[in-house]
């Protein structure tokens, strides 16, 4: 199905860092300041990843997920024909400052994994209340939508994300 089994691409794929979402931070700095195969932060603090428009809460996430990628304390890459999806998305979910979104997003960017929901997404939930022309549809009515939709959730919310 496309996976991408590098345990940089997950992120690296993924965006710019004027995005909004943890996924996007990680890989442009990633991409641009790092663009080896193996990345190493060590040196770096958040004081550095401040003084290149990081908040605070972004460059420690940052910081975090890079720490744990070193240390093998978490594993993004697999040596299945598909990856343990569940399993990636538990240890995403750990750290702090990563939410749903951003591991549903990071998991259809870096791992071509295309059963996201990506229902907490403002733009999917406008393009929803369009869609259905319903202003009162909120996240969880989105995700449940979205359900139907299984196992092409991500496919259904772009086209969502699209509609305005």
């Amino acid at each position: 199905m496309g996976y991408h089994r590098s345990e940089n691409q997950c992120f690296r794929r993924s965006g710019n860092p004027q995005e909004i979402d943890t996924v996007n931070w990680i890989t442009s700095f990633w991409r641009v300041v790092l663009p080896s195969e193996c990345p190493t932060f060590i040196g770096f603090k958040i004081s550095d990843l401040r003084q290149v428009g990081f908040s605070q809460s972004k460059a420690q996430t940052i910081l975090t997920v890079s720490q744990q990628v070193i240390c093998n304390e978490l594993e993004l890459s697999s040596t299945y024909a598909e990856p343990p999806i569940e399993h990636i998305r538990q240890q995403l979910l750990q750290i702090r400052g990563i939410g749903p979104w951003t591991v549903d997003y990071t998991l259809l960017r870096g791992y071509g994994w295309l059963d996201g929901s990506l229902h907490g997404d403002v733009a999917v939930r406008r393009g929803l209340q369009i869609l259905l022309n319903n202003e009162s549809i909120n996240e969880n009515q989105t995700r449940q939508w979205l359900e139907n939709f299984s196992p092409w959730r991500a496919l259904v919310a772009a086209h969502l994300w699209n509609m305005e």
